[in-house]
Parts: C-alpha cells; structure tokens; sequence
C-alpha cells in the first residue's frame, strides 16, 4: 500500500465569544482521494453527531492530496477570576 502521512495543526483564536480553537487534520501522500459521491454515514456522523457534541463545527474537505477535516469549537475556560465578594 501507498504510505500516507497525517499533519494535525491546531491554534486558538479569540474571539467576542470566547476561545475557541481549530483542529486540522490533514492526511498525504496516500493514494488520490474522490470525494464520494454521497456523504456516507460517517461522514454524516462525524459532522452532525461530533460537532453537536463539541459545540462547535466539523468540515471535512475531500481534497485529491487527503481528506481534510477541521474542527472549530469553543475552549471551555477554567474561571480563574477572584471569587465574587458577598457584602
């Protein structure tokens, strides 16, 4: 078989909202992708089910270098400011 790498980047990007950070996930030098010609269950799980459950976005890009999939979702942050003062 044809040996393919995978290149996973990610950042955080502020924004108004919050944090949030994107995941790329890039595979290469494997054998050519097409994209198929309908979304497959996965496909269809892993946008709708994953991203509903991060809070966030899933886009998979059927790119003929590799399948391209990124995800955008919010960074929960750890309140780290002084506890309220009751008075």
């Amino acid at each position: 078989g044809v040996a393919g790498k995978i290149d996973i980047a990610w950042q955080v990007e502020p924004t108004p909202q919050g944090d949030r950070m994107r995941l790329r996930w890039q595979e290469s030098g494997g054998p050519p992708v097409t994209p198929p010609g309908r979304k497959g269950f996965g496909s269809r799980l892993i946008e709708g089910g994953l991203a509903q459950e991060l809070d966030g976005e899933v886009r998979l890009d059927y790119e003929p270098a590799g399948v391209v999939c990124q995800i955008i979702m919010p960074v929960l942050r750890k309140e780290v400011d002084e506890p309220m003062s009751h008075e």
